[in-house]
């Protein structure tokens, strides 16, 4: 048995019988592997750990594959999606709450959050589409009196397509 020697407590100890009991459990959750062990009088109980293969990797393969789905493809920027989730994913401690806070738009939703992308391209939500190949996808249709009052109508420099 080792001792114990650093711990850090989430929450204050309860009052009455159950603060005279010595024990905890400290979860590790690594980038590969999670580790639970038992502490029992400041000694960890070896015999009772556990580990499982199951880590911040697999939320990160998680991320990629959603923001992939839903805007830019980032499955081969494992380093990129690791610092968004290391920024912006977090815990909930009341996951009703936050799924209701989520839910509203604009300011009122105090969990949206801005990730500026290492080439200074700043996506809030969506993606950004590029206007030269709308302008390409406009010429096919020139005939059209309805392509042409779009084309004319829409200011290119601002042009963009959000995901709903």
């Amino acid at each position: 048995m080792r001792s114990l020697t650093h711990l850090y407590e989430a929450s204050r100890w309860p009052t009455g019988l159950i603060s005279r009991a010595q024990c905890s459990l400290v979860v590790d959750c690594g980038f590969s592997f999670t580790h639970a062990a038992p502490v029992f009088q400041n000694f960890t109980l070896n015999y009772a750990a556990k580990r499982i293969d199951l880590g911040g990797k697999a939320l990160t393969n998680y991320l990629k594959e959603l923001v992939s789905y839903r805007s830019v493809n980032v499955m081969d920027e494992t380093f990129l999606m690791d610092d968004v989730k290391e920024k912006l994913c977090f815990v909930s401690m009341d996951v009703a709450r936050d799924l209701r806070i989520a839910k509203k738009s604009g300011k009122e939703n105090l969990l949206r959050c801005t990730y500026v992308l290492p080439d200074g391209v700043t996506h809030t939500k969506g993606f950004v589409k590029d206007p030269d190949e709308a302008q390409r996808h406009m010429a096919l249709d020139e005939g059209d009196d309805q392509s042409q009052k779009l084309g004319t109508s829409m200011d290119w420099d601002q042009a963009q397509v959000t995901c709903q």
